[in-house]
Parts: C-alpha cells; sequence; structure tokens
C-alpha cells in the first residue's frame, strides 16, 4: 500500500502489486522476470476488487543482484574446492530471491542483506574454520537508492546492501577462496 513505483515517498489511496513470476523447471533469474502479458493478466484480475477510490497499479520486481568475495580458513582434512562449493551453495540458497531469505521463505520485498548474515552463512558451511576476508558488491541497484559495498577490510565496514522497496536480491557471481 501507499508505493507509487514511479515516485518517492507514501503515495494515498494507492496499492502496488509486484509481480514475481513462478519460473519453469531448469529455468534461471532471466526467467523470473514478468513478461508484459502476465503484469496485464494480474491487472485485469485485481481490478474488480479494487475500491472506488484507490489507484492500482502492477509491476515487475526489480532484482538486485549480490555477489560475494570471501576467503574463509579450512578445518584441517578438508579439500579447498569441497568448501568453496560448500559456501557457494549455502549463499546462493541464502540469496534465492523465492526460497532464500533469513526464513528461508523467500526474500522480502525492500528488506537489505546485511553482511553479518553472509559471514554466518559462510561460517556454518561445512569445512569452514574462519572468514578471513569479505565484501558484498550490488548490481542493478535503482538510481535512486544508493549502491552500497560492504567491505570488513576498507572503511565502509559494516554498511549493508539497500534494496528498493519493491525490490528483492538475486545471488550473482561469487569469488571464494578457500585457504589451508
Amino acid at each position: 500500500p501507499y508505493f507509487h513505483p514511479l515516485r518517492s515517498g507514501n503515495v494515498p489511496r494507492l496499492v502496488t502489486v509486484v509481480v514475481i513470476p513462478t519460473p519453469e523447471p531448469g529455468g534461471g533469474m532471466e526467467k523470473l522476470v514478468a513478461r508484459r502479458d502476465l503484469l496485464e493478466a494480474v491487472y485485469r484480475h485485481l481490478e474488480p476488487y479494487r475500491l472506488l477510490t484507490t489507484q492500482l497499479y502492477v509491476t515487475p520486481v526489480e532484482f538486485v543482484t549480490v555477489s560475494v568475495e570471501a576467503e574463509a580458513v579450512m578445518l584441517p582434512g578438508y579439500v579447498p574446492q569441497t568448501v568453496e562449493t560448500n559456501i557457494k551453495e549455502r549463499i546462493n540458497a541464502f540469496l534465492h530471491p523465492l526460497n532464500g531469505g533469513p526464513d528461508r521463505n523467500g526474500w522480502p520485498f525492500g528488506r537489505p542483506v546485511y553482511l553479518s548474515e553472509i559471514n554466518r552463512e559462510i561460517r556454518r558451511a561445512e569445512g569452514v574454520d574462519y572468514i578471513s576476508g569479505l565484501s558484498l558488491t550490488a548490481e542493478n541497484v535503482p538510481d535512486s537508492i544508493p549502491d552500497r559495498v560492504s567491505d570488513y577490510n576498507s572503511p565502509g565496514a559494516g554498511r549493508d546492501i539497500v534494496i528498493p522497496r519493491h525490490g528483492v536480491i538475486a545471488s550473482g557471481t561469487h569469488r571464494l577462496t578457500a585457504l589451508k
């Protein structure tokens, strides 16, 4: 409610429905972009139910791609490639727009990505002893939201990646290194 996709601030008597289509089996993130015909079908379905004084907008979700760069020190007896795969699987599962998020029920609209949560996911990967370096980058951040980069090794440490109100995250390309 009160969200206009092209204006900032709250707009009275307005409801915006953000659409994320269900992916086809084997489909990637590009398959999650709502086609115009789907948006129009959702609008036609909801239009008869809106209050007379309420405006209705139907818009596709805005994806912000989050990439992780991390160095993790392995526990003894593990192989670097296996640990890197374990980390990547945890990160991809957490950053999945439909099945990820803190509760694994999908990423909530507009919820930031917290560096501490990525840290936790990596530490929970099998074979990880501790993290020696971690940074996040964001792509596709709308102009209205500053592109925030978080990095434990920089003066900007502790900043999180901000997501637009009608957006969710998508897992990007990760650079992961497991060290002995």
